[in-house]
């Protein structure tokens, strides 16, 4: 009789890429990201997260926490400094948790990509993830 093999969390090969669906946007305008993770999340025991990263913020902030699934969204304001957007797959928390526990971290994008006029599309690696 062959046993039950449940693959955890800390086992699975994680990977996210996260897109915008417009980074030059301007003023009183919003876009919307989507982070894509490798495999769905459902009962793994960790999520899709999607931080922002600004020096107008005193810390990181969460735009989605997404439990279930293979893609998470959030929609996001026009802000009068460039926000760099990450999206982490790991355990829920806040931010410093989540970058010290998590599985896999996406590219970042930045929106507005260049200031308040927009720019060259925002994607680029992070690479300050330290995740396990």
């Amino acid at each position: 009789m062959a046993a039950d093999v449940h693959e955890t969390a800390a086992d699975a090969e994680w990977s996210v890429t996260l897109v915008a669906d417009n980074t030059n946007i301007s003023e009183g305008e919003s876009a919307t990201l989507t982070a894509f993770a490798s495999s769905p999340v459902d009962g793994s025991g960790v999520d899709i997260m999607i931080f922002g990263i600004s020096p107008s913020y005193a810390f990181p902030h969460q735009v989605a926490d997404c439990v279930s699934g293979s893609s998470c969204s959030a929609t996001v304001l026009w802000e009068p400094q460039a926000v760099e957007y990450v999206a982490y797959i790991g355990p829920s928390g806040n931010f410093n948790q989540v970058e010290q526990t998590s599985f896999a971290a996406s590219n970042a994008v930045t929106i507005p990509s260049s200031g308040a006029g927009g720019g060259d599309g925002g994607a680029r690696s992070r690479g300050a993830c330290r995740c396990r």
